[in-house]
């Protein structure tokens, strides 16, 4: 569950890394769908995470209720719909909406403060980029498309 925490601090400096990108480099159009336990995924985020030795910009979708996302990517501050052409590790995420659990620590003043810990809805290795077995090449001039089917396991 703090793993969880863990990946929206990731998030968070992902999405302050994308509005440092430079501008200008091409993006592609990427849609596609994610299906877990026979039905569409909805509601879920999905995080496109460039392989470290890749020239990728994260980019990020949310799913439809038909399990369906299009992704954008940000440069210069600004949206592009779509991906850099790169080689990508895909994160995919979907919590409860209200956390299963508080955890409570000290703050910098001394007072207790709390955090909520959210259950994954979608197993946990698909969650996390070190740990996702989902990746995927965005290829340049076309229109990517990419159909994920989550396993439980």
């Amino acid at each position: 569950m703090i793993k969880n925490v863990s990946f929206l601090f990731f998030c968070l400096l992902t999405v302050l890394f994308c509005g440092c990108a430079a501008s200008g480099l091409p993006v592609n159009f990427v849609e596609g769908t994610v299906v877990f336990e026979g039905q569409p995924l909805s509601d879920a985020l999905i995080s496109f995470i460039p392989k470290i030795n890749g020239n990728g910009i994260p980019a990020i979708g949310k799913t439809d209720e038909n399990g369906h996302f299009l992704l954008t990517s940000m440069q210069g501050g600004q949206p592009n719909q779509g991906a850099v052409a790169a080689e990508y590790i895909v994160v995919v995420t979907k919590n409860k909406d209200k956390p299963s659990r508080m955890e409570y620590s000290t703050g910098i003043d001394g007072k207790p403060m709390g955090v909520g810990i959210y259950e994954s809805l979608v197993p946990e290795k698909y969650t996390l980029p070190t740990t996702s077995d989902l990746t995927v090449t965005v290829e340049k001039k076309k229109r990517n498309q990419f159909n994920f089917v989550l396993d439980k396991k």
